[in-house]
């Protein structure tokens, strides 16, 4: 994974996202196409595959404040077979979130992945993260990240809303291996690192959870195997002085 693998779309604290009607295969050949990876791919996978609902790019630009971001809602089956067949020539990339965990005693929270996740297995990441999904498409057209934000924290700390102080977006950051554009941004929680590791369950997802002092965040992700985005990440929120 080299530096040109990403790059940083956008540095600006305000993202809007209107999703604008459903992606739609070009030909009936390419929905045939589609259909038949999937089911070949949905059978193998032992029912862990789902087509659910996800937001996929269509455009984006900055004022330099905020970031407008317009998208279409795409069933999973059209992007997973995008991804994984490139030879059918759709070009997908997909719309998420990802946070950094503030804990009130200024350290950060790392987790790595587990081995059969389809992204960057083995990897460190913070989190949570997770692609925008249909509960956050309104029918207004409008797209409420945070709130996909919040529900990833919730699945994957165990740990209720109430403990999140702020949300503070800083930057969005586009992964191209993993066809992605992440909405980044800061979470701060109240509670401290010693009350939220022990509260944290291993699993598929995540097999690791660590508490990372912020003086030594940068060490840590040199010593350590993270996914590519996560040294931007870094330095995006000292840069800003979002952390020090």
């Amino acid at each position: 994974m080299t530096n040109s693998d990403f790059e940083i779309s956008s540095s600006d604290s305000a993202y809007e996202i209107k999703w604008e009607g459903d992606f739609a295969p070009a030909s009936l050949r390419e929905k045939t196409a589609v259909e038949e990876f999937w089911a070949t791919a949905a059978a193998a996978s032992s029912g862990k595959l789902r087509n659910d609902p996800l937001l996929t790019m269509s455009h984006f630009a900055s004022d330099g404040t905020t970031t407008r971001i317009k998208a279409k809602r795409t069933q999973y089956m059209h992007y997973y077979a995008a991804w994984r067949n490139p030879a059918l020539g759709i070009v997908l990339e997909s719309v998420a979130v990802s946070g950094v965990i503030l804990m009130g005693d200024a350290s950060l929270l790392v987790a790595r992945r587990g081995e059969k996740v389809s992204h960057y297995p083995g990897c460190f990441e913070f989190t949570p993260s997770g692609g925008i999904d249909g509960l956050a498409m309104k029918a207004d057209g409008s797209v409420d990240f945070k709130g996909q934000l919040i529900r990833e924290f919730e699945e994957e700390t165990g740990i209720g809303k109430d403990a999140i102080v702020a949300i503070e977006p800083f930057s969005m950051i586009h992964d191209k291996p993993g066809r992605v554009y992440d909405i980044c941004s800061l979470m701060r929680i109240s509670e401290g690192s010693s009350s939220i590791i022990p509260r944290l369950q291993t699993g598929e997802e995540y097999s690791e959870f660590a508490a990372v002092p912020i003086v030594n965040i940068r060490d840590f992700i040199a010593e350590n195997e993270f996914i590519p985005t996560a040294e931007s990440m870094v330095e995006i929120l000292f840069r800003g002085r979002m952390i020090c």
